[in-house]
This record gives structure tokens, sequence and C-alpha cells, in this order.
């Protein structure tokens, strides 16, 4: 059972209160009329030294391995109103820069139980699902029960198997827990039934109060020793820094390193990219985009 929750809950203060629409039978003149968006992706499907089955390396004209993945993602254009309630009703500038380092550890990917956290419409994990299609399965997760609708539609659109799903989870130790319990009965892989060999998330560090449970989640749920959280952070004016979070992670018994940073990001234009991929507007202004991994550290002597 779902519980029904949006991330407006943590973002605003209980003085503050959730903003909410202003409620009208006159429309408004200078409301956008049409605020939903369709992102286009594409990205290269570089062959993996892992093959994934023969069956879905042949395209649907029967000539081989697809060159490409071409992606359709629903949402909400940044600025609309719907986003001041559900952040991940859009997307954000870091997942994009998570989806080109998976496209360049594709091989990483193969052969797993592969989880994301906070995935708003989807883009990491879908991308996950398409360039590991028969030998993974790919959980795709996130809290706000508006984002979940989105989703889901996004999962239904790009699938090419079963091995992909969508479910709600909100972070924190009880609600992990659960997770791993109810996640045991379709386990994948050497691991632990109930853990996953890589955790994705991108843009979910936008306040301090969630940053114990997203640990506490990924320390549940992340396979030991071998297991590895990929994050993609977006440096921006939010009360969380990316410094605040890497002492939780040591604190939580990991160890991280930087495999990526995107330096200045200008602000886009109107036009879409040469490559056919759609822009991420970015409302939150983000100014850097920083890629880490974490890993367990073993010399630790205690075991989760």
């Amino acid at each position: 059972t779902e519980i029904r929750w949006t991330d407006a809950q943590i973002r605003w203060t209980e003085e503050e209160g959730v903003p909410e629409k202003v409620e009208s039978e006159f429309s408004d003149p200078f409301a956008d009329q049409n605020p939903m968006k369709t992102f286009v992706f594409r990205f290269d499907n570089i062959p993996t030294n892992s093959s994934d089955g023969e069956e879905d390396d042949k395209d649907h004209a029967g000539k081989g391995r697809s060159s490409v993945i071409d992606l359709h993602i629903r949402g909400y254009k940044t600025h609309s109103d719907e986003v001041w309630q559900s952040t991940g009703l859009t997307l954000w500038k870091a997942s994009k820069y998570l989806c080109d380092y998976m496209v360049n550890h594709a091989d990483e990917l193969q052969n797993k139980r592969i989880l994301e956290l906070g995935a708003g419409l989807g883009l990491n994990g879908i991308l996950a699902h398409r360039l590991a299609p028969t030998s993974s399965q790919v959980v795709i997760t996130d809290g706000d029960t508006d984002a979940l609708v989105q989703l889901r539609h996004n999962v239904d659109t790009n699938r090419t198997n079963d091995n992909v799903f969508a479910t709600q989870l909100l972070w924190g130790v009880e609600t992990a827990e659960a997770f791993s319990s109810a996640s045991s009965d379709c386990g994948h892989s050497n691991s632990p039934l109930s853990s996953f060999d890589i955790i994705l998330a991108s843009d979910i560090i936008y306040a301090a109060v969630v940053i114990d449970p997203l640990w506490e989640t990924v320390q549940k749920l992340l396979c030991y020793p071998n297991g590895k959280f990929w994050l993609a952070f977006a440096k921006r004016r939010v009360p969380a820094t990316i410094e605040f979070f890497l002492q939780k992670a040591e604190d939580f018994g990991f160890q991280y390193s930087l495999v990526s940073e995107s330096g200045h990001i200008e602000e886009d234009t109107e036009e879409e990219e040469e490559d056919c991929n759609s822009h991420i507007k970015d409302a939150a202004g983000a100014d850097e985009v920083f890629v880490y991994v974490f890993k367990w550290d073993c010399t630790r002597t205690s075991v989760p």
C-alpha cells in the first residue's frame, strides 16, 4: 500500500506551510496551457565485455545490435506549478551527467541487481535497464506519489521486457527493512536476495533532513562488501552541502571517489542540442555537477 507523500512536505517548514496553487474559476492568461513535456534522449549503446544475450542484441529489423538507445521521458516543464509541489515531476541537470557516466561504464551494469533512489521521472534507472536489458534486474523507486504516476508511465513506455519495475520507497531504517523483505522474493545474481549490487541516484540532496535517512537506506540495501553507489550531485543554493553529505558517508561506513565533474554550467538556450538530446532546464540554478562512486569501507571492523 502506497503512502500519500510529496517532497514538498520536507522542503517547506511547518511555519511556512506547503504553498498551494490558488484555484479559481478564471484561468490565468499567463499560465502555461501545456505544462507537460516529453524529454527525448539518445545514448550510444557501447558494446560491453559482458554479453547481454543475443536476442536483445538484435534490433527490430534484425540487422544486429542497435548502436543507440532512444528514450522518451514524460514529465512537467521545470517552471510549472506542479514541480513547485513535487520536484520529481521534471528532470534536473545531474541526471544527464549520471547517464553519461553509466554509458561509459555499462559493463559494470551487466548481471546486476540495480536500484535507483529518488528516481523522479526515472531517466537513470530506465537507461540502466536499456543498457543491460536481459542480464540485470532494475528496481526504480521514488517516495513521491505524484512522481510515481509519471515514473510508471515512463517505465512502461521505454521498457524492453519485465526486468524493470517502479515502486514506492521512502527513506529510513524501517522503510528500507520493509522494502528489503518485500524484494527478497525477486533475487538476482550472487548477492543476498534483499540487497543490490549497484544503487543509482541523481539530484537527491536538497535538504539536510534527508541525508541520514538516505544513508540508512543505502546502508541497508547495498550489497556488502562489493556494492557500489553511483551518485550525481548538482551544486546549488540549498541548505545541504556536498561536504556535509560526504562526511555522513564516512560516518555510515563508506569511502568515496570523485569520478567526474562538469565545471561551470552555462545557461541553456531554448534550442535542442545537435545530438538530439532535450535540454534540461534547471530552475534551482545548478552551478557544477559532480559524480561520485561510494563503496563500503572494508577497513572497518564492524559489518553492517
